[in-house]
C-alpha cells in the first residue's frame, strides 16, 4: 500500500492546495532548533510551514503515529493522531494555528473568509 505522503507528493494539485492555504510543505522536515519529547520517544520531521514550524511524527511506526507541531518560537503541541487526521485539519481549518488565541465567535470570521475564498 502506497503511503499517504507519497500519494500527496505524486499529485501536484493536492500538494499545491496543502501548500496554500494549508501552509504545509512536504519538502521541509528539518527544524532550526532541537526538539525532543520528555518521554525520550523518537521524533521524525516530515513537513514544515512558511513560518519555520515543523511537523513531526512521534515514536516508532508509520503515518498513523501522533503528529507534533513545533513552531519557530519554541512552542509545540500534539495536533493530530496520524497523518490522515492532520490532512483533514489542514483542509478544513488551515487557520488552525490561530485557533489557540480565538474564542469560538472569533473563529467564525476566518472560517467564513476561507469558505468565501474556497467554497
Amino acid at each position: 500500500m502506497e503511503s499517504l505522503i507519497a500519494a500527496v507528493r505524486a499529485q501536484d494539485e493536492a500538494a499545491r492546495f496543502l501548500a496554500w492555504p494549508g501552509d504545509f510543505e512536504l519538502d521541509r522536515g528539518d527544524h532550526g532548533e532541537e526538539v525532543h519529547l520528555a518521554s525520550g520517544a523518537a521524533l521524525e520531521g516530515f513537513a514544515g510551514d512558511g513560518a519555520g514550524g515543523t511537523y513531526f511524527f512521534c515514536g516508532e511506526g508509520g503515518e498513523e503515529r501522533p503528529v507534533l507541531y513545533a513552531d519557530s518560537e519554541g512552542g509545540a503541541a500534539l495536533i493530530a493522531v496520524g497523518l490522515p487526521e492532520l490532512l483533514r485539519l489542514l483542509l478544513v481549518a488551515p487557520w488552525w494555528r490561530d485557533c489557540q488565541e480565538f474564542t469560538a465567535e472569533e473563529s467564525r470570521e476566518p472560517a467564513a473568509e476561507y469558505l468565501d475564498d474556497r467554497p
